[in-house]
């Protein structure tokens, strides 16, 4: 079974193919304005046959990225008539072993801080305090570092796409067909 995953909603965007829970291609999208002229295309190319499903991260992260992505993913599975399942999409960027946490910035005088498959909206001033200890792992670290202190640091991260895909085909298995909300509507991020 083979799978399409992207995610859009950071700074990051990414495409991955995966058979049966397993990497096989990661491509790294230009995000900003590039991305939504030419996501169709680079999906296109990157997309060698039909996969059986397709993964779209749901944020929480850049409001026109998710629309982007959600877009492209919804239209591709509608052609295709396959299943189209949704997750987390600072998850994209979970290290191998936990505890951990994932920030992204969220513009408004906060950051999203993902732990595991729960996500929260900290404010900058007691992010610090709230994650003191916990190692921190970011898709655009240089920016949480700009706006607020962190004594343990911020790793700069990169797709995982062992761990997505295992995710990815996990959530395909335990519903296949279930809708999902975008993180930007459920009023939760």
């Amino acid at each position: 079974m083979e799978a399409l995953i992207l995610d859009t909603s950071t700074n990051r965007p990414f495409l991955l193919r995966a058979a049966d829970g397993q990497p096989i291609d990661l491509l790294l999208l230009e995000g900003g304005e590039k991305l939504s002229r030419e996501l169709g295309a680079e999906v296109k190319k990157f997309t060698r046959s039909r996969p059986d499903f397709i993964a779209i991260g749901t944020g929480p992260g850049s409001f026109t990225g998710i629309r982007v992505g959600v877009a492209i993913a919804k239209a591709l599975a509608f052609g295709w008539d396959i299943p189209l399942v949704g997750f987390p999409s600072l998850l994209s960027f979970a290290p191998a072993e936990a505890p951990f946490a994932i920030l992204a910035d969220a513009r408004s005088g906060g950051l999203y801080c993902q732990r595991e498959e729960t996500c929260e909206l900290l404010p900058i001033e007691t992010a610090p305090l709230a994650l003191a200890g916990v190692p921190l792992f970011s898709p655009h670290a240089s920016q949480i570092a700009k706006r607020a202190h962190f004594p343990q640091g911020v790793e700069e991260a990169l797709p995982n796409g062992a761990a997505l895909s295992k995710l990815s085909f996990q959530r395909k298995k335990s519903s296949p067909l279930a809708p999902f909300p975008l993180a930007y509507l459920d009023g939760k991020a």
